[in-house]
């Protein structure tokens, strides 16, 4: 009887999942930095800006001039232009973080953790596994609680802590960095670690982007606005391209490496959406949601 009391003890004993942990936060998907949802994309850009991780407008001229001579084109098409100007008051508000790489600063992934939501899962699972693992017995017994409310149930689970979680990952990432300088700021290099999907997925769209460039060519398109990371004219109205042929006009496009669902081909707000997979690209017109053949 001894034995079997011995074993039920060893056995309520709390171990970490990392594994089913990921998977349960990673399940979310745009919930967790969508401002109804856990709002991390927010979180992420109070972060980073409280922290001085971004760069002063002044250094945002060359970006400026390209977007401005880019909205010229964007104008041409039939984009809305009540979200045009909606948008446009953002300008001066944008936010990137630059990284001196070689003597220049530049654009760098990091940028896009506010919105991946598999990156931002690894984010979270991190700091909760430090608070686990912490020296401090009160906190340990707070993340474990922390994580077995999770796995009960996720989205509660996360909601409980939603407004302490900027101070728990400045905690961890910030005051007890264990990564180099970056630029001269604390906390930064520990954040960039958490990029490994952007940078998958970002490749996967340039492949993408460069492959319609060459389709829309080839169907005698001129390319007069083609976006990229840290481009204003994707980061403010989701456009990837302007093209023109004399036959069709001017078109915005935004392209895609997978085929979103018909009800939700409204939210965006391009002339076009091109689906690229399978080295076939797809034409959808968003206004009538049918399929165009150039």
């Amino acid at each position: 009887m001894k034995k079997y009391k011995n074993f039920l003890n060893e056995n309520t004993e709390f171990k970490f999942n990392e594994t089913l942990l990921k998977y349960k936060i990673e399940n979310l998907k745009n919930w967790i930095y969508d401002n109804n949802g856990l709002g991390m994309m927010n979180i992420i850009n109070s972060i980073f800006d409280s922290n001085g991780y971004c760069v002063d407008q002044s250094d945002l001229s060359k970006e400026k001039e390209k977007f401005k001579k880019d909205l010229e084109y964007l104008k041409k098409t039939s984009f809305p232009t009540y979200y045009i100007n909606m948008r446009l008051k953002n300008l001066n508000n944008m936010k990137i973080v630059k990284v001196n790489q070689n003597g220049e600063y530049k654009w760098h992934f990091v940028n896009k953790l506010n919105t991946n939501y598999s990156d931002l899962t690894d984010l979270l699972v991190f700091v909760i596994k430090k608070m686990v693992n912490d020296e401090n017995d009160n906190i340990k017994k707070f993340g474990i609680n922390v994580y077995n409310n999770i796995i009960n149930d996720p989205k509660l689970g996360l909601l409980e802590i939603k407004n302490r979680i900027e101070k728990i990952i400045t905690y961890y990432l910030i005051k007890n960095s264990e990564s180099k300088l970056v630029n001269g700021k604390k906390g930064l290099g520990d954040f960039m670690l958490f990029t490994k999907n952007i940078i998958v997925n970002s490749a996967k769209g340039q492949h993408a982007e460069d492959a319609v460039e060459r389709y829309l060519i080839l169907e005698g398109f001129d390319i007069l606005v083609k976006g990229g990371d840290g481009d204003f004219i994707d980061m403010l109205y989701g456009v990837d391209m302007v093209v023109y042929r004399e036959d069709i006009g001017y078109k915005s496009i935004q392209i895609k490496t997978y085929k979103p669902k018909t009800e939700y081909l409204d939210r965006y707000k391009t002339d076009w959406l091109i689906v690229y997979r399978n080295n076939f690209s797809q034409i959808i017109d968003i206004k009538t949601k049918q399929i165009i053949k150039l």
